[in-house]
């Protein structure tokens, strides 16, 4: 079954799954410790323990429904509002905001200071009437000049 509990036939599909699982069957048929056809039967029966029958398939829907019933109940309420809304001629989407991109950001260059890529962060966020985005700089500049004069001894 596929997520809308559809029965799903791949009776004329090829499935490739690049997988170790069970090479070291293999590998023993190889050296002679197994025959190639017991190997190949225990690589099967390991594939078969890694896919789940329809019965086990239902029963995790089933609990995942359960568990998040909440979500599945939004959405259901969701695609309800925009059916109606759809079926009196209003565009769900006209309410929206949509997302302004700012032309300078995308044409501009890089920072070339941590300080610098901090301070254009900040006022890109909207940030840099409420931080002190000067003395966020002199913190980047005092630390700075700290390093140097470790580092100079």
């Amino acid at each position: 079954m596929d997520g809308q509990g559809r029965t799903v036939d791949f009776r004329n599909t090829v499935i490739i799954m690049p997988s170790n699982l069970g090479a070291w069957h293999l590998l023993a048929g190889m050296v002679s410790k197994n025959s190639m056809e017991v190997a190949r039967d225990l690589v099967m029966q390991e594939v078969d323990g890694y896919f789940h029958n329809e019965e086990e398939t239902q029963y995790k829907k089933i609990i995942w429904e359960e568990m998040n019933k909440e979500y599945l109940e939004e959405q259901a309420a969701k695609e309800a509002l925009a059916a109606e809304l759809a079926a009196r001629g209003i565009d769900p989407e006209a309410g929206k905001k949509k997302r302004k991109r700012n032309e300078d950001m995308k044409s501009s260059t890089p920072a070339e200071t941590p300080a610098e890529a901090t301070c254009n962060m900040l006022k890109r966020k909207g940030l840099g009437s409420k931080i002190n985005v000067g003395a966020v700089d002199e913190l980047y500049k005092l630390a700075l000049c700290h390093l140097l004069s470790i580092v100079s001894g």
